[in-house]
């Protein structure tokens, strides 16, 4: 089922898209889109989100777990996350989650910083 990125929340359980290709190094990574040529620089704590969405966890899950990890605001790291899939989605990253054809994609890279 496709959606709209917009239509991403908490209750969400987006998976990768499995074109695109990973590396990573030092707890950050870079994403490759074949298809597009589209390449993404990820900081640390979106790189794990980033391999946190084919494990089936809601993204309530992943920020619960990353809010304790780094003992921060449950609100604002579920925030964070929602936004960051999100722009995962904008850019074409996301298993059934795109832009319709007459959108546009997001240029900014997602999570970085």
């Amino acid at each position: 089922m496709r959606r709209e990125p917009a239509d991403i929340d908490g209750t969400s359980a987006p998976t990768r898209s499995p074109e695109v290709l990973t590396a990573e190094l030092d707890g950050e990574a870079v994403l490759y889109d074949p298809r597009t040529g589209a390449a993404m620089v990820l900081n640390a704590t979106a790189t794990l989100v980033w391999r946190s969405l084919d494990s089936g966890a809601s993204l309530e899950s992943v920020a619960r777990r990353l809010s304790q990890r780094f003992d921060t605001d449950l609100d604002q790291v579920r925030s964070e996350v929602v936004e960051v899939v999100r722009g995962f989605g904008r850019n074409g990253l996301l298993e059934g989650a795109e832009l319709a054809p007459d959108d546009g994609g997001d240029a900014a890279p997602a999570g970085d910083g």
